[in-house]
């Protein structure tokens, strides 16, 4: 039984008896016999609908449906009007006092029925969709609705109170963009013309002016509507705004611009005063016969030139924290074999690295690293013209660490040249840098002679 409460208003008995035992099955009812019952009952119980007699004794029926029409509180019930044969004829008066239909007496049970669930139908999809338009007008963005024909229908009050017009006028323009901002006009005219036509959701970013004839920037959401029988009802949209978002995101857009400037510069400027330091160390050995003195000078400009080399690469790349290792490896080494002279045909470069990215504070230590091992291997590796092959290997262990091994055939290192307390200043940077790094040195002295550096995971350390 729908607990939807049915108002049944007539004064002969046998008339509601009838009515009763129609509806009773399927409804709750309630009964007046008159005018004065009637309205002190739509007070008590507020029936859905109205079952109202016209000819009825100190009120009738449209006397009741007037008094009905013109309270708030019951402006909205329906009201059938129950009629006999003869009143038919003035119907008219029915309608004009408020009444919705009309049932002849005697009623037919099927028509009764079918006039009653219709006409409660229709009050549950008034309720509904007034219901729709309490929460679409409360929302507290800017909402839209089409048809099915792609007729906009509706714009909420948030919406007509940043447009500055009323929702006829707003209506009467449909799809006019004269406010969107010109820049944005014939992006936002296609992806409303392709995604509606398409039936599609759909979202998108434009300005549009509002009643102050300022540009707003708005975020466009839209979906497809369906009636319940699958057929499609039009699409209903939501715009949200976003100027303050664009307007922070400008912001941090022109600070991160800023900053990426002052760190070029910076890459820049440290590239410069290591390459004049690089200038003073060449000029200084143009002076100098010694060769002791002479390799002294070199090995430090190497070192200078494999940090200036680090720097000049974050100057030219559009990654201001990290560094690819990689080229940084490659170049390094070829810098060295030319450095020291050194016979590619007589000693034989195998380079396997992985491309990583490493931030600063990994890269220029380990750059460094690699700098001492290769020039080691190249100054004492290969005596008398010996030939051999020397490796540089750069690989990424499962665990994140990564894992730099350079080795070499040649003669081995000499005893004692590995220990802790070592008198060369090459290896002293090796352990001192291996510290700096948290790293684990391991060395093998000869067959071949390997130095094999394991860094843990470092943060912004990242594969290709």
């Amino acid at each position: 039984m729908s607990t939807d409460p049915i108002l049944i208003v007539d004064d002969d008995a046998s008339n509601l008896a009838t009515l009763k035992q129609i509806l009773e099955a399927n409804y709750a009812l309630v009964f007046a016999r008159n005018g004065a019952e009637c309205l002190a009952a739509i007070k008590k119980h507020s029936p859905a609908l109205i079952l109202l007699d016209i000819k009825m004794p100190d009120m009738d029926g449209y006397a009741v449906c007037r008094r009905l029409k013109a309270d708030a509180a019951s402006e909205n019930i329906p009201v059938i009007f129950i009629s006999s044969l003869g009143e038919v004829g003035d119907e008219s008066a029915g309608f004009d006092s408020g009444g919705v239909d009309y049932i002849v007496k005697p009623v037919s049970p099927a028509l009764v029925q079918a006039r009653v669930r219709t006409h409660l139908s229709l009050v549950r999809a008034s309720a509904s969709e007034q219901h729709f338009r309490l929460l679409v007008n409360t929302a507290p963005v800017m909402m839209w609705m089409s048809d099915s024909q792609d007729r906009l229908e509706f714009y909420n009050e948030v919406w007509l109170a940043f447009s500055g017009r009323s929702l006829r006028q707003e209506l009467d323009r449909q799809w006019e963009n004269d406010d969107v901002h010109p820049d944005d006009r014939a992006e936002r005219s296609e992806v409303y013309r392709r995604n509606i036509g398409q039936r599609q959701r759909f979202e998108h970013q434009y300005r549009l002016k509002n009643a102050d004839g300022e540009y707003r920037w708005l975020k466009a959401v839209a979906v497809p509507r369906y009636a319940a029988d699958g057929r499609y009802s039009g699409h209903i949209g939501c715009c949200i705004d976003i100027s303050e978002q664009k307007q922070r995101e400008q912001q941090i857009s022109a600070a991160l611009t800023e900053k990426e400037t002052l760190l070029r510069e910076v890459h820049h400027r440290v590239k410069n005063n290591l390459q004049i330091i690089d200038s003073l160390l060449s000029l200084k050995s143009a002076q100098v016969q010694d060769p002791l003195t002479l390799e002294i000078l070199r090995d430090s400009q190497n070192r200078v030139k494999s940090m200036a080399l680090i720097h000049q690469m974050l100057y030219q790349s559009d990654d201001f924290a990290r560094v690819d290792f990689t080229d940084v490896c490659d170049s390094m080494v070829r810098h060295l074999f030319n450095s020291y002279g050194v016979d590619t045909e007589r000693v034989r470069l195998v380079q396997n690295t992985e491309p990583v990215l490493l931030p600063m504070n990994t890269a220029i230590p380990l750059g460094l690293v690699v700098n001492e091992l290769v020039s080691n291997a190249l100054k004492y590796a290969y005596p008398d013209q010996r030939g051999g092959e020397l490796r540089v290997l750069l690989v990424r262990l499962p665990g994140g660490e990564l894992e730099l091994c350079v080795s070499d055939d040649g003669v081995g290192l000499p005893d004692g040249a590995t220990n802790a307390g070592s008198p060369t200043l090459g290896l002293q940077l090796v352990r001192i840098l291996s510290e700096q790094l948290a790293a684990t040195l391991t060395i093998t002295r000869c067959h071949p002679t390997s130095f094999t550096l394991r860094v843990p995971a470092a943060d912004g350390a990242t594969l290709h």
